[in-house]
């Protein structure tokens, strides 16, 4: 992984997972509220590579986890690894709902993204596991997000 950062990327991930996800996604909830408390945001892209073809989401729904509210399952292992990533990158685990990709802002705080839209279809991705499995990240996989204009993010995988 580098050991450095284009200044635009870290500027925007580094900071609180709430700050982030209401300049990301359409909407954003945090962990201690419900998915129907959601708040307005502002919508990035996010363009991925799909098979051969480069595909465009925007970013329709996304929860924030802050360090500070970290359960006991997050207090272990999984919040030690998502502190040791830099701003914008991304990791997966497995829990009992599936596949779950973790965005890293600053400290342990993170997104999970929840709902991607295809910019040209309009086709949803309801499901964490289906986003996770559209970055083509499986349990203990990471990838990272680096901005390519003001509003556009690039996703590559890292491992």
């Amino acid at each position: 992984m580098p050991k450095e950062l284009d200044e635009k990327t870290l500027i925007f991930f580094d900071r609180p997972s709430n700050n982030v996800a209401l300049e990301l996604a359409q909407k954003t909830y945090s962990s201690a509220q419900k998915p129907g408390e959601a708040e307005d945001g502002t919508p990035k892209e996010i363009q991925i590579t799909v098979g051969e073809e480069e595909a465009v989401f925007k970013v329709v729904l996304a929860q924030s986890y802050l360090e500070s509210d970290a359960n006991r399952i997050w207090k272990t292992r999984r919040l030690q690894q998502l502190k040791e990533l830099l701003p914008g990158d991304i990791q997966t685990f497995r829990s009992r709902a599936g596949l779950l990709s973790f965005i890293k802002t600053t400290g342990g705080d993170n997104i999970l993204l929840r709902r991607l839209e295809d910019v040209l279809t309009g086709e949803q991705i309801n499901s964490a596991t289906e986003i996770s499995k559209l970055l083509g990240l499986s349990h203990n996989e990471r990838g990272r997000l680096r901005f390519i204009d003001d509003n556009r993010l690039r996703f590559e995988k890292v491992s």
